[in-house]
């Protein structure tokens, strides 16, 4: 008995250590990251780069009915045998008016922004100002051919992105869900000389599986585990599979057009392009040039301060515990993903206290 009992005191002191390594760990982290950005916010503050930085997005609103229509036409039916579990997930493509609050964080906290690219299915916000000399609606015909559209695939809008007329050599790629805290620069994104990506370090980040693709697989993990075995083909060796955050990724045109150029690659996207919905033979874009700037020596890992709030899996009552982490830490990024309809109300009351007043691009 007693030595059943200092069996399980032991378990519960393990454990409790485990918990308090990983807090110290992690709080060591924010604090050398903030230490970081504060030298570093006071250099990028002083210098602009001369080159200029686009912003795009990637925008759908499920509530929109003729969209729904149109979606209920090109069902499944065409990609059964290779749409994914959760590729019409409903979560997937609900609308909290994410839109207005990351417009509002950026009017606010990125004003070295040029042009901001909107790429989105004929939907337009009634209380987006479409004049405002910095705003650009780019419909999904102006990037795909007809024989592939429509589509509610993130993956192959994803994979034009940079034949966006007009838009810069160096832009940041983001969903609608994604905002600033604080301010960002240019140099948070490029290199000094721009010549460079810069992706981010997050310690919490898990490397994807080298495990073959399962039908109880994600889309997101399918798409990950195809762009790594791609990469490998291509570049003939195994890299670190660090997990692509869903967060403001940086993109140099000219360097993607020529990845993309590359036979293997050019044909898995051919490929993927012709499936309307996530399915399992999707490659993800963005990890791609990201990944394969790494292995060219393109890309730069940087940490950054960030939040990501994955609302659907948890309650209502941490709302407030956010709110007051977010004010505290103030992180440079900060994402909001895979809202639920039990969660819309109170995430976007967050968002309206956070980012109370409107923005330049609002009537």
């Amino acid at each position: 008995m007693h030595s059943t009992h200092h069996t399980s005191y032991l378990y519960r002191l393990t454990r409790s250590c485990k918990y308090l390594a990983v807090i110290v760990i992690c709080a060591v982290f924010l604090v050398y990251t903030k230490i970081r950005e504060i030298y570093t916010n006071h250099i990028y503050k002083h210098k602009n780069p001369s080159y200029d930085v686009d912003l795009v997005y990637l925008r759908v609103d499920q509530s929109d009915v003729q969209r729904a229509k149109k979606k209920s036409v090109h069902s499944v039916s065409q990609d059964s045998e290779h749409a994914c579990i959760d590729a019409t997930d409903a979560v997937r493509f609900n609308n909290y008016d994410e839109l207005k609050y990351s417009l509002r964080s950026m009017s606010r906290y990125a004003p070295r922004i040029r042009h901001i690219y909107i790429i989105t299915d004929e939907q337009v916000p009634d209380w987006l100002d479409t004049t405002h000399p910095a705003i650009h609606i780019i419909d999904h015909t102006q990037l795909l051919p007809a024989q592939h559209l429509p589509t509610y695939n993130s993956n192959v809008l994803e994979s034009v992105v940079h034949t966006i007329p007009g838009l810069a050599e160096h832009f940041v790629y983001c969903n609608d869900d994604v905002m600033c805290g604080s301010t960002v620069y240019k140099q948070d994104f490029f290199g000094r000389d721009g010549a460079s990506m810069r992706t981010f370090l997050d310690i919490q980040n898990r490397p994807v599986a080298t495990s073959p693709v399962s039908p109880q697989d994600t889309s997101y993990t399918i798409s990950q585990k195809n762009t790594f075995w791609l990469l490998e083909s291509v570049y003939g060796y195994r890299s670190r599979r660090w997990r692509a955050h869903h967060q403001a990724k940086s993109g140099l045109k000219s360097y993607i057009q020529s990845v993309y150029s590359i036979p293997q690659i050019t044909a898995s996207i051919q490929d993927m392009q012709t499936h309307r919905l996530r399915s399992s033979v999707d490659i993800h874009p963005p990890s791609l040039r990201l990944h394969a700037g790494r292995m060219d020596g393109i890309t730069q890992i940087t940490p950054i301060s960030q939040l990501y709030h994955e609302y659907s899996v948890r309650p209502p009552r941490v709302y407030k515990t956010l709110l007051m982490l977010q004010r505290l830490l103030r992180p440079k990024l900060l994402c909001t993903n895979n809202i639920d309809a039990a969660s819309q109300a109170y995430v976007s009351s967050y968002l309206q206290d956070y980012y109370p007043t409107a923005s330049v691009f609002e009537h």
